[in-house]
């Protein structure tokens, strides 16, 4: 698909968040808070090949007499379950300088950004009990466009024929009521770069068109095909990432919060036997060569 006059060479990703860090208590016996508490934007992997942007909650830790014990660390927005990081005390006073835990920014607004975000260190014992609570205020989470990964296909057939990969996700769209918006993928590196011109990079091409009804507009399931043929410049096999993303109309084009894991030319298992079967093919024509030189030599 020919990529429109209005596209921007690349996707650019837009990540802020404000919040104020509230009150840090510690219940204790045994565990003290060191350091600050921190929200910082990253990107983690949710899934073994589902990469999203999302923040890192990150605090100082030191717990004394739970050697060897598993201390759950769990963070909650308002009363929805955020996510959950196991704290292992591997000595008698065991010390975290900047223990990290990850909420996909998917989870963080789905289905509403809370208003305030508290971060628990279990007691191994009782479930029921805070060795430590932190808590922070949400004051701004951008929202603009929010993916949430449902399933990934590969080896599709694509209706402009061919085969390709088969995405589908749930998109949020905040703002932009009665706007025409397009919603886009791009592919990008591993490392979220982009691809230099000799490989066909910047790699952006439109999906389908949006058009949000409502102020805070929801698409439940949508599907985003990409097909082999365009991603035949990347060289057969290799891995890289689909981000998909939204043009709007001011002629923005940004990458959501989702970034999928792929290998061009078709899944693992279909490249291997690609490979396998042009290494059957190599070993033929080798074998056919060596006859043909000893009937040469005289020795077949």
């Amino acid at each position: 698909m020919p990529i429109s006059s209005r596209t921007v060479a690349s996707l650019v990703a837009v990540i802020s968040f404000n919040l104020l860090v509230g009150c840090v208590v510690v219940d204790g016996p045994g565990a003290q808070r060191t350091g600050t508490l921190t929200v910082e934007p990253g990107q983690d992997w949710i899934e073994p090949r589902v990469l999203e942007n999302g923040y890192y909650w990150t605090f100082g830790l030191e717990v004394d007499g739970y050697e060897g014990r598993e201390l759950p660390v769990q963070l909650f927005g308002d009363d929805r379950f955020l996510g959950e990081k196991i704290a292992t005390a591997t000595y008698e006073s065991t010390v975290w300088e900047r223990f990290r835990v990850f909420v996909p920014l998917s989870k963080l607004t789905e289905p509403n950004v809370p208003n305030s975000i508290s971060l628990y260190v279990v007691s191994p014992d009782d479930p029921d009990k805070h060795l430590m609570k932190s808590s922070a205020t949400v004051r701004d989470v951008p929202d603009e466009q929010i993916w949430t990964f449902l399933s990934l296909d590969e080896n599709v057939p694509m209706s402009s024929g061919g085969r390709g990969l088969q995405l589908k996700v749930r998109l949020s769209v905040n703002g932009h009521k009665g706007e025409q918006l397009e919603a886009v993928w791009g592919v990008r590196t591993t490392d979220l770069k982009e691809f230099s011109p000799d490989m066909g990079g910047p790699i952006l091409r439109t999906a389908f068109d949006l058009v949000p009804h409502y102020d805070n507009s929801f698409w439940k399931s949508l599907t985003i095909n990409v097909p082999y043929d365009d991603l035949t410049d990347l060289g057969f096999g290799r891995a890289a990432l689909i981000s998909p993303g939204v043009r709007f109309e001011d002629g923005r084009t940004e990458a959501g919060n989702l970034h999928i894991k792929f290998h061009a030319g078709g899944s693992r298992e279909s490249i291997r036997r690609s490979l396998e079967r042009d290494v059957e093919q190599l070993d033929e024509q080798i074998d056919h060569l060596e006859r043909s030189l000893r009937v040469l030599k005289g020795e077949g």
